[in-house]
């Protein structure tokens, strides 16, 4: 569920409640802080996401890998920036160019790996052992969770 009077906070054609609160409110009071990280541990410790549809208790990939997050195709976000398949293989291209040593592991939407909806990763990206599919169902944070080591490369 999405609370924001003014719009999407990932429409950038209009601002949203949280783009004023960003821009304008001070983020240095010692409460509001504390209730943030209070409320990131909650959604940290009881396995929080949008999606549940994962098992908590899979292991994380080893450290040094690069992660990459598919999108569905015609998602709200991914129309409102602008972006498409052009930009998810160039940012594969970027990652494969950029950490030639490290193993890619691309993450597909949940929708995508249910085969209800499809994604912009597909079989013809598959052109080096270097790029895996993340086929274990891990929670959603996992860049939360990955060891500090591991590089998490996400789409800008």
């Amino acid at each position: 569920m999405m609370l924001d009077k003014r719009g999407f906070h990932y429409d950038p054609a209009q601002p949203s409640d949280l783009e004023q609160i960003l821009q304008h409110a001070p983020l240095n009071d010692p409460q509001e802080l504390q209730r943030a990280e209070d409320a990131i541990f909650r959604l940290q410790d009881q396995h929080l996401s949008k999606y549940s549809a994962f098992d908590p208790r899979l292991p994380l990939p080893e450290p040094g890998f690069i992660l990459l997050i598919d999108q569905t195709r015609g998602d709200g976000a991914v129309r409102a920036s602008g972006g498409g398949q052009i930009d998810f293989d160039a940012m594969l291209a970027n990652a494969k160019a950029h950490f030639p040593d490290h193993k890619i592991i691309i993450r597909t939407h949940p929708e995508t790996r249910l085969n209800l909806r499809e994604g912009y990763f597909s079989a013809r990206h598959c052109d080096t052992p270097q790029i895996t599919l993340l086929i274990a169902q891990l929670h959603p944070g996992i860049s939360w969770n990955a060891p500090k080591q591991s590089i998490v490369f996400l789409p800008s």
